[in-house]
């Protein structure tokens, strides 16, 4: 279900992206001088590193206190809401990107977006990432790897 929800925060940011080309942004006159286009000249790039970190800290006490627990199905509970935490941090810098390339119609914004969009990807839920990050134990990797498994 996590990955669902992953999928579709994705989703709606590239959506969001196409939205804003298809019908909003007008190319042809790209502002590149403005106030506002020179704020996010700088803005961008803090927003999309400051956003990268701010997750990787946020993530990682998040991670901490869940490898503390002993209940299996709580430590996959919390982990859930742990990667769409994570994909919600990421997802700020994109959208405002996005909100970028609306107000200045300057396409050389999307860089942003797709590379937060791609770190997203890479960091999809999967049973690997899962395993890896909450250091589970022998018994508890066995029981997530057999499908007919029921957690309690």
């Amino acid at each position: 279900m996590h990955a669902l929800i992953h999928f579709f925060l994705i989703l709606g940011v590239i959506l969001l992206g196409l939205i804003v080309s298809v019908f909003i942004a007008d190319f042809q006159h790209i502002d590149q001088e403005s106030d506002l286009a020179k704020l996010f000249e700088y803005l961008l790039p803090a927003l999309t590193g400051g956003g990268i970190i701010v997750c990787r800290i946020v993530c990682q006490f998040k991670l901490n206190s869940i490898k503390k627990q002993s209940d299996l199905r709580q430590k996959l509970n919390e982990y859930g809401s742990a990667m769409i935490i994570r994909c919600a941090l990421l997802e700020v810098p994109a959208v405002i990107a996005i909100a970028a390339v609306f107000a200045t119609s300057n396409p050389i914004y999307f860089i942003y977006c797709g590379f937060m969009i791609l770190i997203m990807i890479a960091r999809r839920p999967t049973l690997k990432l899962t395993i890896s990050d909450l250091n589970l134990g022998r018994q508890e990797i066995s029981i997530l790897e057999d499908p007919d498994s029921i957690i309690d």
